[in-house]
């Protein structure tokens, strides 16, 4: 109902009542993903850090805390949120894609990268979910690899399977500025960010500031302005 006041309210009541910590894992969870809608993020840190202390199996936590050090563009924590999070399942598509993504945000990657993406691309999709996340892995590992005009055609799979996800947007966009359409580059990366992509994960596009300087200065300069992302 987005009335994320009062879910607070009631999240505090919950974990008022209940004196077993180990129990109250749910409720400081839902309390922490509130506050990042909201975004206060510096108050969602400590609900997602307590889970993790009382209960280091949470799985879901690992992506929350990932997602929140992310708007906060702290990459290299969130980073290593994922990566904790995937010990725990090797087989977390989403977490891993996200590890191998944060890392592009530091350093442009290795060949290795496109190596493991096509690994992920290639683990069993449990669900529609994960079959999205298999599908930009591998659109990605192509755009890596140069093969830019496939990439675009499973990129543009990856975003009929779930249209309303921002990841394979930002990919688009990387495909279409490679390919020299810098009009429709420019509305994938908007559309991504409109979806919700936090704005840090555009910082690949710093690449073209040797592939593509014109395209660089034109577009990509005032957009990290914008985020202020440096």
């Amino acid at each position: 109902m987005k009335e994320y006041g009062k879910a607070i309210e009631n999240y505090n009541r919950a974990i008022a009542l209940n004196t077993h910590t180990w129990e109250n894992a749910a409720a400081y969870n839902e309390r922490g993903r509130t506050y990042c809608i909201l975004t206060e993020y510096e108050r969602a840190l400590p609900d997602f850090k307590y889970v993790l202390e009382h209960d280091p199996s949470y799985i879901s936590t690992y992506g929350n805390l990932g997602i929140t050090y992310l708007w906060m563009k702290d990459v290299k924590q969130a980073k290593s949120s994922y990566t904790r999070g995937l010990e725990l399942d090797p087989k977390m598509i989403s977490y891993a894609w996200m590890v191998e993504w944060t890392n592009m945000c530091m350093m442009r990657p290795d060949p290795e990268v496109a190596r493991r993406l096509d690994n992920l691309a290639e683990i069993e999709p449990e669900d529609s979910w994960e079959n999205y996340r298999a599908q930009t892995c591998q659109g990605a590992a192509l755009w890596l690899r140069k093969y830019i005009e496939q990439s675009q055609s499973v990129i543009e799979l990856a975003i009929s399977l779930k249209p309303d996800m921002p990841d394979a947007y930002f990919w688009k966009g990387m495909t279409c500025a490679s390919l020299e359409q810098d009009e429709e580059a420019i509305a994938a990366i908007e559309r991504a960010l409109e979806l919700e992509l936090p704005p840090i994960l555009i910082t690949p596009l710093r690449w073209f500031e040797q592939d593509r300087p014109e395209f660089y200065q034109k577009y990509v300069v005032p957009l990290m302005a914008r985020y202020d992302l440096g």
